[in-house]
Order: C-alpha cells, then structure tokens, then sequence
C-alpha cells in the first residue's frame, strides 16, 4: 500500500494526496450506488487503486485510478474483447472500472519455470481467441507506430543498440500488412486462471501488427527470466512454440523483441526507473 501512496503523491503531487484521503469516501458512494459489499484492497497495487468486492454473489474487482484516459481506454478494450477470453466490464465511469474478477484468479507466472511449455500454449491461445476481435469504428487506441516515436528521440542508450532498433522499427512497421486490437502488456501476472479457462487483465489497447503482441510475454517474468539458467534456450523454445500454433514468421517475431524491449528500456530511462533489465535482456536478444 505504501508504494501506491508513493507513487500516486510522487505523480500526481496534492491533487493526489487529496485523491487518497478521500478513498474512504469515493470507494463508500460506489460501494452503495452499485451494491458492494466486502470491499477488500488487494496488497499490490502500483498506480491504481485496486479492490476485490462482491455485487451480490459475483465476485468482482474495482477499479480506480487518476489518469482518466488510461482508465477509458481499458474498458473500452475490455468491452471489444468481450467474448474473447477478457473479464467482463459490468460499468464504468470517469476514473472507474468495475469488472468481473477471475477466480481463483492464479496468474500464468505460476507455470514458470516448470510449466513453461504449457504456458507458452495457453498464451498463443489467448492470443489467438483476442485478436479475433473486431477494432471498434469509432475508437481512440493508440497505433503502435505512435508508441514506436520514442525511440526516435535522444535517449541514454547505447549508439548500436538504439539505431538497430530504429531500423528494425521502421523496417517492421513498412511490412505490416495486418493490424489487430492488441492488448498491450499480454505478459504472465496478466492471464489469470478462470474455473477450468484463462481471462485477460489490464489491457493497453494498441492498434497493430499481431505479432508486436508476442514481447511482452517473451521477456517475462522479470526479473526471474534472466535468473534461470539458459534462458536463450527458454526464449528460442518459445518462439517455436508461437510460430507453430500462431504461424508467426520466427525472425519478425525476434525483430519486435528486440524493438519493444529497447523501447521498455527507453520508457524506463524516461521515468527515472532502472532499466538494467532491459539492458541485460538486450543481450540475451542479440544471441537468439
């Protein structure tokens, strides 16, 4: 809980030292307008503020957070991936997300290392089942490319590893002939189990090439990924694993890695967060 307090008062200054003191009282009128009961903050929150409740006997989660737009576009994502393995929207409002919650609720990072195979099946389902979406007619999602700006800018990054990505980048997006719904940040704590099935969480809401979705999962879970033993080995199996059940092309999917793992690197140095991840994933990359 400290760090969510720390990090909304460090983003968001008063207004957001305001915004937690009056939590009682927002989460007490939201409680009563949709019938909750049991409200219960879960113990890692990051930006938002997330709590478990009940309507009834639906088990739910509520979700709250400051940055409106990002709060809108998740929703919006979720309801254009309904009835593709994404938990259901039951309302939402400026600020506000309140949604079905997946139980048990365990998350894919419990299959690593040992399940790593499985894993990497139940993904490339997930994927497939997500991008079978249709894009909304009328949204306001990112394109990829919007994203992929970043790494156009002067950032303290190697000279040889921030040009290849550029050229990859620009390489990458003038050979995308299909673009999707992407969820975004489709990595492990993000799938969680569901009865005998698998939902997704927290989406980005990206409009792009289908196969930019892969990095996410590929470079995770941090940092336990680059603490396993032979973890190229790992990512090559991977690889396999989606080209074969997804019928990705093996070095594009290699070249986004690389891309969206210099550009995560990029979003840390941006925030002033440490990117040594990133740095030592970029090896790992460069061995594929």
């Amino acid at each position: 809980m400290k760090k969510f307090e720390d990090n909304i008062i460090s983003i968001y200054g008063e207004v957001g030292q305001q915004w937690l003191q009056d939590m009682p009282e927002i989460t007490t009128k939201i409680s009563l307008e949709y019938s909750l009961k049991d409200l219960n903050p879960v113990n890692n929150m990051t930006f938002n503020y997330v709590a478990q409740a009940y309507q009834d006997d639906k088990a739910l989660i509520l979700k709250l957070g400051l940055n409106d737009k990002a709060i809108s576009k998740e929703a919006a994502c979720l309801k254009a991936f309904a009835d593709c393995d994404a938990v259901d929207v039951i309302a939402n409002t400026n600020g506000m997300i309140l949604m079905q919650r997946a139980v048990p609720g365990t998350a894919l990072k419990e299959y690593f290392p040992g399940k790593d195979d499985m894993a990497t099946n139940i993904f490339c389902e997930m994927v497939a089942s997500l991008h079978a979406a249709e894009i909304p007619i009328n949204h306001n999602f990112y394109n990829v490319r919007d994203l992929l700006k970043t790494l156009d800018q002067e950032i303290d990054i190697p000279a040889n590893v921030l040009t290849r990505a550029r050229e990859l980048k620009d390489s990458l997006l003038a050979s995308t002939t299909t673009e999707v719904l992407l969820h975004g940040d489709l990595h492990h704590d993000n799938i969680l189990s569901n009865d005998d099935g698998w939902l997704v969480i927290d989406p980005k809401g990206f409009i792009g090439d289908p196969v930019f979705e892969l990095a996410a999962f590929l470079c995770n879970p941090s940092p336990e990924l680059l603490e396993k033993e032979n973890p190229v080995d790992l990512i090559n199996k991977r690889i396999n694993i989606c080209q074969d059940k997804l019928g990705f092309d093996e070095q594009r999917i290699k070249d986004w890695l690389y891309v969206k793992s210099v550009l995560c690197w990029a979003w840390c140095l941006e925030d002033n967060l440490d990117g040594d991840y990133f740095r030592g994933f970029i090896e790992i990359v460069n061995q594929l």
